[in-house]
């Protein structure tokens, strides 16, 4: 299309008088290629963010899996020691000589990059149909 508007621009000079500059599509491969990487490298981040989530979850659900079961086997040693007059044990988590549940990280980073991961969708669906537009003229 780019040739056929070059060609018909010098073979008609004198009897059109029309810049063609802003239907080029030269820039907009390299814009496209930019954005792509962009994208690209937003989704790694994102995947990226997730799966370390997704570690921290599974990380949570083993610690309170290892907990419960602390917990139920020193409430049947209490009921044990009730029933023969001994002391009580301590329930107590700190007692438990379990890690600790760690915090919860932030999940406003990932919302960020999703964020960013849309506008950058939507700024090359824009792109896209304005280049569109062009090949249909």
């Amino acid at each position: 299309i780019s040739a056929f508007f070059y060609s018909l621009q010098l073979s008609h000079k004198h009897e059109l008088n029309v810049v063609f500059d802003p239907l080029s599509l030269s820039n907009s491969d390299n814009y496209t290629e930019k954005q792509l990487e962009y994208i690209s490298t937003w989704i790694d981040d994102f995947i990226t963010e997730q799966q370390r989530f997704i570690s921290y979850v599974k990380s949570v659900i083993k610690l309170r899996q290892d907990y419960t079961k602390w917990i139920n086997k020193r409430l049947n040693d209490n009921a044990e020691r009730y029933e023969a007059g001994e002391t009580i044990l301590s329930t107590r988590f700190e007692d438990s000589n379990l890690r600790p549940i760690p915090e919860i990280s932030s999940r406003t980073e990932g919302l960020l990059e999703l964020g960013q991961l849309n506008r950058f969708c939507d700024q090359m669906s824009q792109h896209i149909d304005s280049s569109l537009n062009k090949l249909v003229l």
